[in-house]
């Protein structure tokens, strides 16, 4: 697995946070019936803007991670399912028992399926990139061949 630094992925989340905060005061106008909320549209797109931006790259992220899982053997339904409704869950759930064999099993795919399905983006990536960047790296040893002379 391919390491990534958590604050990287932290800063991102933190971005899609101050959207939503910048779209909630545009959500109170509308409710309070005071016609304000044409003062709030710019905050509002800005909001937009970056909870949709985050959300491109958490997405970016889980099909990245999958093909780094799938190199390894784990076996993970294509990404498009990701997109369909039901069928994320199927894959979500496959996606999930990949990581605890990734992790040998520090995450276990209830785990796993649960923190994705309840906490969902942004808090997910967050915790499983941890447990990534603590996968130990297999290398392979290659010998170095001397050119000597035979005798």
């Amino acid at each position: 697995m391919q390491k990534r630094k958590i604050t990287n992925l932290a800063l991102i989340a933190a971005l899609q946070i101050v959207g939503f905060l910048f779209i909630l005061p545009f959500m109170v106008a509308i409710d309070s019936g005071e016609g304000v909320y044409e003062n709030l549209l710019y905050g509002t797109l800005i909001g937009f803007l970056l909870v949709l931006v985050s959300q491109i790259y958490f997405v970016y992220w889980y099909y990245k991670t999958s093909l780094e899982i799938r190199n390894r053997g784990y076996n993970i339904p294509i990404f498009i399912l990701y997109f369909i409704p039901l069928a994320n869950f199927y894959w979500l759930w496959k996606y999930s028992e990949a990581v605890e064999g990734v992790t040998k099993s520090k995450l276990q795919a209830v785990v796993v399926f649960l923190v994705n399905f309840l906490a969902g983006i942004p808090i997910a990536p967050l915790i499983l990139q941890y447990y990534y960047n603590n996968v130990s790296v297999v290398k392979k040893k290659i010998k170095k061949i001397s050119k000597k002379p035979a005798k």
